[in-house]
């Protein structure tokens, strides 16, 4: 028994060692009707975009109704929240609102986004910008933190002669270094002054400008209805330039080349251009009073309607306009249209108001422009206008 066992047990074969083993693999079964898992589907990002885009709608103008609209979608995911940011602060127009509180609150939003994205969003979504220039001193942000800005509006109403120049040093001090190329619209209202500094500022920070609209005839509007007196009037003409003629300027021509050259950096680009200043001398206003038997002077709206002032100085505005329009079009080559401020209702369908849209028709009547002609005042006023102008608006 015992050799017999001893027999089977060494007639056992030994196990080759684990290193002689072939290579083999391990496949291991699944149940896949218990264990799959399901992709989430996802919207495409177009369809969450038009869906923003409608609430955003709906909700109207307002900045408060606006962001209220799409709290809850930001709160949804992150996802939702980052299309409903993108599309909310695209377009910003502080004008409706109280715009100190707007302002600050948004751009708080702005500056956190800014710093989530690492700079790819909060700022660099704005494309349009509408501000007063109140809010944007309390909470200064320099306009170099907006990247894809295209359009900006600035209403200056709470600017004087003396504060203008710095406000614009301090909103462009990040654009001298580094020139914002992105803007192609400037819309700058109630200006206290249009002189030469302000319009390098914006020829060197805004190298791409294409339309530009600078005016200070808004601020030339009564304080206080209840209180339509001389006092009041002498005051809100002593806070602005309306007139640059004679006191900034000597002529006419003197002033179109001084701005012209201030412009010429944008001679390539720039093609809409409103000055809103009056090319009347700075004294009209005062020698309209006294033959103003109905309202003593004090005007109500601008421009206004007055056949004694149309005799005493409408053919010399409309010659002055002439002049100045043909100056600044020769120095400034892609210049399409541009526009003045009339302090009078014009009997001339080319220098009516405050635009270059002739009342009688609603549209702007469009004119030859040869820039070989005369700079001579006299000469223009006598010249046929048709024969002047070619595919240049006035």
């Amino acid at each position: 028994m015992v050799s017999r066992t001893l027999s089977r047990t060494s007639s056992k074969p030994r196990k080759p060692p684990l290193s002689q083993h072939p290579p083999y693999l391990i496949v291991t079964a699944t149940d896949t009707a218990q264990k799959s898992i399901r992709a989430k589907p996802h919207f495409p990002t177009e369809i969450l975009d038009e869906i923003v885009e409608i609430v955003l709608q709906n909700a109207g103008n307002s900045l408060l109704f606006r962001f209220g609209a799409i709290w809850s979608l930001s709160c949804s995911s992150q996802r939702l929240r980052q299309i409903s940011l993108r599309l909310f602060l695209r377009v910003l127009d502080f004008g409706n609102e109280d715009p100190e509180a707007c302002w600050s609150g948004v751009c708080n939003i702005m500056q956190k986004e800014t710093c989530r994205t690492d700079g790819k969003g909060g700022f660099a979504y704005v494309e349009s910008l509408t501000s007063v220039s109140s809010s944007m001193i309390l909470e200064p942000y320099s306009l170099g933190s907006f990247l894809n800005l295209r359009t900006l509006a600035i209403d200056l109403a709470r600017q004087g002669l003396g504060t203008q120049h710095n406000f614009f040093k301090h909103i462009f001090r990040d654009l001298f270094a580094s020139p914002m190329r992105s803007l192609k619209q400037l819309s700058l209202n109630s200006v206290p002054r249009v002189d030469c500094s302000l319009l390098k500022f914006i020829a060197q920070c805004f190298p791409c400008l294409e339309k530009l609209r600078i005016s200070t005839t808004e601020r030339l509007k009564p304080l206080s209805s209840d209180c339509p007196c001389w006092y009041c009037l002498d005051e809100i003409l002593s806070l602005t330039f309306h007139s640059p003629i004679p006191d900034m300027f000597t002529t006419v021509e003197q002033m179109a080349q001084a701005y012209a050259t201030a412009l010429s950096p944008l001679s390539t680009s720039l093609t809409h251009l409103h000055l809103g200043i009056y090319l009347s001398d700075e004294d009209a206003l005062y020698k309209h009073a006294p033959h103003d038997i109905q309202y003593f002077g004090i005007f109500s709206e601008l421009p206004m309607k007055c056949d004694v002032c149309e005799e005493r100085i409408g053919k010399d505005v409309r010659m002055r306009k002439l002049l100045a329009s043909t100056v600044m079009a020769q120095r400034l080559e892609k210049l399409e249209s541009i526009s003045w401020g009339s302090l009078l209702v014009l009997a001339s369908p080319h220098c009516d108001g405050d635009c270059d849209m002739p009342k009688s028709s609603g549209q702007t009547e469009k004119l030859p422009f040869r820039k070989d002609v005369p700079l001579d005042g006299q000469s223009l006023l006598n010249a046929d206008l048709p024969a002047v102008f070619r595919n240049f608006k006035v």
